[in-house]
């Protein structure tokens, strides 16, 4: 695609007119296949218009071009989360660490999914990640709270939460 119907692309999203970038990047991408920015802009306009299984379906398809990009890996966990697929979204996030370990977004959120799934001792482990990473990170320490909570350590989670309100 030219340089101009990038920026028409990224126009249209700063504008926040999602729908009409998932219409643009479609079109665009019958001439581009292989195009792996107009794949992320249809899984990004996808995602903010709440159509999950085609953001899942862009993100697959830009991975699979560029499989040593981290954070296309994750906006792909991302998806897959959202469209209700937690265990693929795991998978998702580790690939995108495994590319970038200090990415604290996706080890955030491998936390969120594993305590979403009520396996508490993995989600504390990827919050104290987040948090040995940027250790200001509100969201993760709060998180970090609630899992000390959820596992009976008042506690624990007491001195967690001030923490927060320290921060």
């Amino acid at each position: 695609p030219s340089q101009a119907q990038m920026a028409q692309l990224s126009g249209l999203y700063q504008q926040g007119r999602f729908a009409d970038v998932v219409q643009v990047a479609k079109h665009l991408l019958q001439a581009y296949p292989d195009t792996v920015a107009l794949w992320s802009f249809l899984g990004a306009g996808s995602t903010q218009i709440g159509k999950t299984a085609l953001a899942v379906k862009a993100y697959r398809q830009a991975t699979q071009l560029a499989p040593q990009d981290a954070g296309l890996h994750f906006n792909f966990g991302v998806a897959l989360a959202d469209d209700g697929a937690p265990e693929p979204a795991l998978l998702a996030y580790q690939k995108a660490i495994r590319l970038k370990p200090d990415h604290v977004n996706a080890h955030n959120n491998r936390g969120n999914i594993f305590q979403d799934l009520g396996q508490l001792d993995a989600a504390l482990e990827a919050y104290q990640t987040v948090t040995r990473l940027q250790p200001g990170h509100l969201g993760a320490l709060n998180n970090t709270g609630n899992v000390f909570k959820a596992m009976q350590d008042h506690t624990a989670a007491r001195d967690t939460y001030l923490r927060v309100l320290e921060t």
